[in-house]
């Protein structure tokens, strides 16, 4: 049977949070998810993963210096990053660091679908 990777899902708030997961899984894509950047670090190290999904604005830092340290590792800087945040201005921002993918919240379901298809195996 092939490795599935997952996506790894950076989010603070506890119902955005449980939705998202609802959302990936239905589709038929393995999630985990974590509440800060640093536990999403601490992740990333022990998985193999197709996509993070994160939340611009997190307690520990945003999703700009989330992007440097994740780039900053050569085992971490091939996985895409998926940026939801409910501020239009932070496209711009994003697009600056080269994160391809920014969904506006509300995010519209198939929207994330197909970032999810793009980059992820669906699980068994």
């Amino acid at each position: 049977m092939p490795h599935r990777h997952s996506v790894l899902l950076v989010e603070d708030d506890a119902d955005v949070r449980e939705a998202f997961e609802a959302l990936i899984e239905v589709h038929g894509f393995s999630v985990a998810s974590v509440r800060t950047g640093r536990e999403a670090f601490l992740r990333l190290r022990d998985g193999a993963w197709c996509l993070i999904i994160l939340d611009w604005w997190l307690p520990d830092m945003d999703g700009e210096q989330f992007h440097r340290q994740l780039v900053a590792d050569p085992t971490l800087a091939p996985i895409p990053i998926a940026v939801c945040t409910a501020d239009a201005h932070i496209k711009k921002r994003a697009a600056a660091v080269g994160i391809q993918h920014v969904l506006l919240k509300p995010i519209e379901a198939e929207e994330l679908v197909a970032v999810l298809d793009r980059h992820c195996t669906k699980a068994a």
